[in-house]
This record gives structure tokens, C-alpha cells and sequence, in this order.
């Protein structure tokens, strides 16, 4: 709560306004004294202005508003005292005042000024905290309640909002005929209502688009045997070619949306989607300036899987290759936003991606993967608040 204590002077430096400013210094009021007007007002509690109306009358109304009470110094004049309300001020107060009626008149206003502040910063206050539980609301009414059970694999989410809501969401739906799987995760830019608000429209968007499966172009109807295989020892994602309308519907006109109607600064989004094909193992993705996902084996981590484009939203016409990775047996896929690797312990040192990898060895399962990370995040940050959202998304083809 600011300091509403304070009173300001501005008036003439004589004997007589100087004398009642050591009165009022003597009556345990604080007082500073000003030839004008400050452009902040946030430790004053109270004007006093000296018998010119000068200044109080070149101030716009819209200003006296949003500033503290004014009370002027003058004679036992009504005329006076009528032009001096008139012309914005709260009270008058004479200068030839006992001690007693001083120290009444003043602290009235000083209280009724610390009443309004306290009343409007509540009001704040309680609005800022309904916005945050809205975008709470928003944020997680959108995330799958429930995950897709495909035979032979196994996923697992971790999802752990920041007090300031943020942008983070993950997916994980059917695509064409529950045939291929489609798998999201994305942080939007921001915080507040506003992201919570832009993460459900990109969600939508995604998903929306993901589900018509016209090609954009003829050249994406090609026969799917005309796909180009994995380099077996490199493991480098080869482009793929046929098989991935969904997908790039979803990206590229995401991407055309959000510049043609939302292209303004910290409106853009990170992203990787990912679509699966549960029978081959085999998942086509785009990575749109999103933290790689790191694939792990056997052995431990065997690839990234680098950005293949800019996050949406931000270039018009922006390129998104399509790239592809091969899931052997007991490999894991582990998707993570930059919440993971930005938290911060009680001293503010971030955790950093090298300790994350030193958290990769392989799991019996997807979800004690995320579990481990997660039990290691919280206790690097001990009681340090939480900046940003955490989220993990993993999925692990099962060793059968």
C-alpha cells in the first residue's frame, strides 16, 4: 500500500506561510515543501496550496481526479473560499487556524485519502486475481482431460501452471480415422488473461486445421511408398513427402492466421506437432521455433529434433519444412516448454538444458521419466517462486 502521509506545501515563501508550515511540521505532520506541482503524486496524502489559485487552475479536470485532496490556504472569505472549489479544491482551510482545528482539518483528508487508495488497491487487487482465476480456468479447460490409449505405447503429461498465468498447452488427438495421432506442445508468448486467451486460439486453430486433410499443394497427395527413409546409422530425419496434409494445414495456416489477424509484438507462439503412425513407428513433424524434443534411447539421448521452422506468427509466408523420426523399441520421445530449464533455485541460478540431459537416461515407462524430472525440478528450486509454466509431454514405444 503506497504512503499517504505525506503533505505537500506550494505556496509563497513568507513569514506567514512559513510559520504555519512549522506549526504543522510541530504537529507531527510530514511536509514537504514545492514551488510546483510534481508529475507523481504516489507518497503524497494531501496538497496544501498557498492563497493563489493560479496553479489549481491551470490543472485539466481529467488531472485533479488522480490527484490527492487539495486543500487551500486562505482568508475567512466566502467569495474566496467559492472560487477556490470551484476551481478543484477538496477543502480550505484559514490561516489563522488554532492548532487544534489544524490538526483536525488535515488529518481528515489524510485518512480519507489512505481509506480511498486502500479501497481502490483492493479493488485492484481482487480484479487482478479474478483475471489470473480466468485464465486459469481458460488455460486448463483446454487441456485434454483424458489421453489417447494406443496399443503398444505409452504417454504421459506433466502440467504445473505459474502463479501469473502463462501460455503454455499440450494435445494429443486422433487424426484421419484414429489412423495417425497428432501430438502438441506450445508456449505462447506472455503472461495473463491475454495468453491464456491467445494459447486457446492457437489450440483451437491447430486442431481445426489439423483435421482437413486437403492438400495445399498436389505435390502432397504423392504415394506414401515414395517416402524417403530414416539414414539408419545417422538416425538424421529425412523430409518426408506424402501423408502429411494435416499437419502442414495445421502450421502453415495457423502461422497465416495469427499474421493476417493478430501480427502485433509478444503475439506469437512456439510449437511442435507432431503426428504419429502407431503401426510403423513413424512420426512427421514440424518444429516451429519450439525447444528441441529430445529422442531417447537405449543408450540415451540419440537425436534432437531441431526448430524446421520460425514460431507462428511472427514471419509472413514463413517457411516450415516437415521432417521425420523413427521410434525403435523402447525409445522415448521427451517434450518440454522452457519453464523446465528456466527455473530458478532461491539464489536465481537457472536449471539449464545440460541439467535436464543429465536427467535423460532411459525409464521403464513414460511417465516415471517425467516423474523423475519433475521431483528434480522441485527440489533445484526449493522455495523460490515459480516463474513460468512447466510442461512435459513424453511418449515411449514399448519394448514388446
Amino acid at each position: 500500500m503506497m504512503n499517504t502521509d505525506h503533505i505537500l506545501f506550494i505556496g509563497p515563501d513568507d513569514d506567514q506561510h512559513r510559520t504555519l508550515v512549522k506549526q504543522i511540521k510541530e504537529l507531527g505532520f510530514r511536509v514537504h515543501i514545492a514551488s510546483h506541482l510534481p508529475e507523481q503524486f504516489h507518497t503524497i496524502g494531501l496538497i496544501l496550496l498557498g492563497a493563489s489559485l493560479e496553479i489549481l487552475q491551470r490543472i485539466p479536470h481529467t488531472q485533479l481526479d488522480q490527484m490527492p485532496p487539495v486543500v487551500v490556504l486562505m482568508p475567512h472569505d466566502p467569495f474566496a473560499i467559492e472560487r477556490a472549489l470551484a476551481a478543484g479544491a477538496s477543502d480550505y482551510l484559514p490561516i489563522q487556524s488554532p492548532p487544534r482545528l489544524i490538526r483536525v482539518r488535515l488529518q481528515l483528508w489524510l485518512d480519507h485519502q489512505r481509506a480511498t487508495n486502500s479501497s481502490a488497491e483492493d479493488i485492484e487487487r481482487l480484479s487482478y486475481e479474478r483475471e489470473l482465476q480466468i485464465g486459469h480456468q481458460i488455460q486448463s479447460g483446454f487441456l485434454p482431460r483424458t489421453l489417447p490409449e494406443l496399443p503398444g505405447w505409452d504417454i504421459a503429461t506433466r502440467f504445473a501452471p505459474a502463479y501469473e498465468v502463462g501460455g503454455d498447452f499440450y494435445d494429443v488427438f486422433p487424426m484421419t480415422q484414429q489412423r495417425r495421432y497428432g501430438l502438441v506442445i506450445a508456449d505462447v508468448c506472455g503472461k495473463g488473461l491475454g495468453s491464456a486467451l491467445f494459447m486457446a486460439l492457437i489450440r483451437s486453430l491447430v486442431r481445426a486445421f489439423a483435421s482437413q486433410n486437403t492438400a495445399l499443394r498436389w505435390t502432397d497427395v504423392l504415394d506414401e511408398r515414395l517416402q524417403q527413409r530414416n539414414d539408419a546409422i545417422t538416425h538424421r530425419p529425412a523430409a518426408p513427402m506424402i501423408g502429411t496434409a494435416g499437419l502442414r494445414n495445421a502450421i502453415v495456416m495457423t502461422d497465416e492466421y495469427l499474421i493476417e489477424n493478430h501480427r502485433k509484438p509478444h503475439m506469437f507462439a512456439t510449437l511442435f506437432f507432431g503426428v504419429l503412425d502407431p503401426q510403423q513407428g513413424l512420426m512427421h513433424y514440424v518444429n516451429a521455433g519450439h525447444n528441441a524434443p529430445l529422442l531417447i534411447g537405449k543408450e540415451g539421448i540419440k537425436s534432437e529434433l531441431d526448430a524446421t521452422g520460425p514460431a507462428v506468427g511472427v514471419l509472413p509466408k514463413a517457411a516450415f519444412n516437415i521432417q521425420q523420426v523413427r521410434f525403435e523399441p523402447g525409445d522415448t520421445l521427451f517434450c518440454y516448454t522452457d519453464g523446465i530449464t528456466e527455473a530458478r533455485n532461491p539464489a536465481g541460478e537457472l536449471l539449464s538444458e545440460a541439467a535436464l540431459r543429465n536427467l535423460l537416461s532411459p525409464a521403464d515407462s513414460a511417465d516415471s521419466l517425467l516423474e523423475r524430472i519433475e521431483r528434480h525440478v522441485l527440489h533445484y528450486m526449493g522455495t523460490a517462486p515459480q516463474a513460468d509454466d512447466m510442461t512435459m509431454l513424453a511418449i515411449r514405444r514399448l519394448d514388446i
